[in-house]
């Protein structure tokens, strides 16, 4: 019988910035049992960057977005996570109208707005220009 897989999501979270890491083990945690494995590594992670000096606790404050991808690496190391490494992503701006052309139109894109309109369109569905 083959193994399952199951899948972790480790990171931080605020209103302008969020990033995380996807982790996998063959055993299912829930909620509680995955966070008493995070903060069982937790002590050593910043015991140890405080120790290498990578964190100087009065010129910048020990966050944990500073600290989840070496909570991450000791998971792995004592825990037998495996860190997901992504080998195709598809994350446009999300807020913009894909049926309008000119909808965010001044918001940095890589060219993938432009290519999901044009899709559109080319399955018949009508594009339009301003509000």
């Amino acid at each position: 019988m083959a193994s399952e897989t199951y899948f972790y999501r480790l990171g931080h979270e605020c209103p302008e910035d969020s990033d995380w890491v996807t982790l996998m083990h063959e055993d299912c945690f829930d909620n509680v049992a995955f966070e008493l494995l995070v903060m069982g590594v937790l002590p050593d992670v910043v015991r140890r960057l405080i120790e290498e000096n990578k964190i100087e606790r009065l010129k910048k404050p020990v966050t944990f977005q500073s600290l989840f991808n070496s909570v991450a690496e000791q998971l792995c190391e004592k825990h037998g996570f495996r860190v997901i490494k992504y080998s195709a992503t598809f994350m446009p701006f999300g807020w913009a109208d894909v049926t309008d052309r000119e909808s965010w139109a001044n918001e940095p894109d890589n060219g993938t707005r432009a290519r999901m309109i044009a899709t559109l369109e080319a399955a018949g569905i009508s594009i339009r220009s301003g509000q």
